[in-house]
């Protein structure tokens, strides 16, 4: 679950399209229930707003919205390359199976976003490697705020980075049934989280979707590797 010092806390893949009214129709919502429901067991349905399946074991979640489906995971098992391919898959099923009862045909955006964290001591710690990786030249001025953030594009490929010392991070959230209100599991980890989004942009069909995963999450990985090496070497 590492790459290098880098721990892979989260995973987020999001699949946008167009507004559809069918996201209305009942049955169609309790036709996606049913066909999930060996994978996630948790529901929260908002009329109008979301549809969100939860599987608190597996910390994982899929949610289904008038213009996109969006499915992530905690702390997910995907630095082995060789265990990539499955994970993809079924999540790629997954969205296959929404769209088409939802009459999906094209797609503007997919995008996978991976939040890594650079364990240390204290958000200090942290925040002292930022400023000798990044900061250099102005550490004589103190900084006080560290925040990494550029964009760059790899061939169709669109790179968000945000790098930040950190205190805590949000990993499995859910719906509290009780009080009706959407909670957090927060974890004191410390040290610089590594927020990686990959996306693509235009006229897209479910069929790129695998290739898409594949390909962002293999350069994502090969950025963490690379940053990994540059931090540990301040």
């Amino acid at each position: 679950m590492t790459a290098g010092k880098f721990t892979l806390l989260k995973a987020v893949i999001e699949t946008r399209y167009m507004q559809t009214a069918l996201f209305h129709d009942m049955q169609r919502m309790q036709s996606i229930i049913k066909a999930l429901n060996k994978d996630f067991q948790s529901i929260h349905h908002s009329p109008g707003q979301a549809l969100i399946l939860f599987n608190p074991e597996e910390r994982k979640t899929i949610g289904t919205y008038p213009d996109r489906v969006a499915f992530d995971i905690d702390e997910p098992e995907l630095n082995e390359r060789e265990s990539v391919n499955p994970y993809f898959t079924n999540v790629s099923s997954w969205i296959e199976m929404i769209s088409n009862e939802l009459s999906i045909d094209t797609f503007n955006r997919f995008g996978l976003r991976l939040f890594f964290l650079f364990e240390m001591d204290s958000a200090e710690a942290g925040r002292e490697k930022l400023i000798n990786t990044f900061f250099l030249p102005i550490k004589e001025y103190d900084p006080v705020q560290t925040t990494v953030s550029f964009t760059t594009n790899k061939e169709d490929l669109t790179f968000t980075f945000n790098i930040n010392a950190i205190t805590s991070f949000s990993l499995f959230s859910q719906i509290n049934y009780e009080s009706g209100q959407h909670t957090q599991e927060n974890r004191n980890r410390k040290g610089i989280l590594y927020d990686i989004d990959v996306y693509v942009q235009g006229e897209l069909t479910l069929s790129q979707l695998p290739t898409f995963q594949l390909n962002a999450y293999n350069q994502a990985m090969k950025f963490a590797d690379e940053f990994n090496v540059l931090v540990q070497s301040r």
